[in-house]
């Protein structure tokens, strides 16, 4: 009986560490979200291994756990984010809500550095998350910079 008592108590100790590790889980996603809310313009990307400027000028507007990416004045994508400050390289999720690859979700990395965000993503409905920022030729993974507008 003591050895059942014991075995209860610590399985109880570590549910308290787990749900108190998820609280401070929580509590920096929810920090780092706050941190990504604003207007970005993209600056420079890569696509297939090679620079591209076909992302330059985009503008993306992060808010309440939402993405949207503009063409010009058109809302392109919208979709559900998530993200995990706690990995290295954080991670992000982009659950496409509205557009072509709407149902989809898109895995990436990101990196934010004072009003610099980097993304890298693989393609929406891909199972390979990236694990450094660059592409490379034959896939249709893509890296996007981005300088925080307000």
């Amino acid at each position: 009986m003591r050895h059942l008592r014991a075995s209860v108590g610590t399985l109880a100790a570590c549910l308290l560490c787990i749900a108190m590790a998820n609280g401070q889980d929580d509590e920096a996603t929810k920090k780092e979200m706050k941190v990504l809310e604003g207007t970005w313009l993209a600056t420079s990307g890569e696509q297939n291994g090679m620079a591209t400027d076909k992302f330059n000028g985009d503008k993306l507007i992060i808010g309440e756990g939402k993405f949207t990416v503009y063409h010009e004045v058109n809302a392109v994508i919208k979709a559900k984010l998530k993200v995990d400050a706690g990995k290295k390289p954080k991670t992000i999720d982009v659950t496409i809500s509205e557009g072509n690859e709407s149902g989809k979700t898109a895995l990436g990395i990101y990196e934010l550095s004072g009003d610099v965000l980097k993304f890298c993503f693989e393609k929406p409905g891909g199972t390979d998350r990236p694990t450094e920022f660059k592409t490379k030729e034959g896939t249709e993974r893509m890296m996007v910079v981005l300088k925080k507008q307000s």
